[in-house]
């Protein structure tokens, strides 16, 4: 168990070296000035320190049993790296970079082939179709967007890794997590007496959470 936590802990800190060193043009939304969406100090302090820390330990206990092997597998090095970024940037700027979602597709295709090909293009529309219905529906009947377009292309990304059956399980526990999260936001502010919730819950976090149980526990699902 020290050595897992060991190797957690110093990827932990490769992990954030990594997303302070990415273009600041990759945490902007479309047609945004760097300048304007990017600021470093938003990437300081102790908290994204835990939960990179926690979301990294949390992965690697689950993918060592899930690969059959005593050492990790480069890829589920690079899939946890890709999703802790992409925890991240949700988390601080409220985007999901293109270039990871496009990173984990590529995986799916080339690295990760336990379905086929059809059923991972089911599992990339079962993916994204509900969220994407839901950001339509926002847009149609409020002029809002419920949920971020980032979302819709994370989950139909990790539809096409995991194919048509593990997205569905992905959908059901990243939904149950993110009801846990807003239930515990709530009560803080409550006890806190901030009034409501915020106007922004990023969903990425909740989301890459479920994958990798997913991944980790397939007899769930499979």
């Amino acid at each position: 168990m020290f050595p897992l936590f060991l190797l957690s802990l110093l990827y932990s800190l490769a992990i954030l070296f990594s997303f302070r060193q990415l273009p600041a043009s990759w945490l902007c939304d479309y047609g945004e000035a760097p300048a304007r969406c990017y600021d470093q100090t938003r990437l300081q302090g102790g908290l994204q320190f835990i939960f990179i820390f926690c979301f990294t330990l949390v992965s690697m206990s689950l993918f060592l049993p899930a690969t059959g092997a005593n050492l990790l597998s480069p890829a589920s090095f690079l899939l946890i790296l890709l999703l802790a970024h992409i925890c991240l940037s949700d988390i601080s700027y409220q985007i999901i970079p293109d270039q990871h979602v496009g990173l984990i597709l590529l995986m799916g295709l080339f690295i990760w082939p336990p379905a086929g090909l059809l059923s991972k293009l089911v599992g990339l529309t079962v993916g994204a179709l509900p969220f994407l219905l839901l950001l339509l529906a926002g847009l149609l009947l409020r002029g809002q967007e419920w949920i971020g377009l980032g979302d819709v292309k994370l989950m139909g990304s990790l539809g096409f890794f995991l194919g048509a059956q593990g997205i569905i399980a992905v959908h059901a526990l990243s939904g149950l997590l993110s009801g846990l999260l807003t239930f515990c936001l709530l009560i803080i502010r409550l006890l806190t007496r901030k009034g409501g919730l915020p106007t922004f819950l990023p969903l990425a976090p909740c989301i890459s959470l479920a994958f990798v149980i997913c991944c980790g526990y397939p007899q769930w699902w499979s």
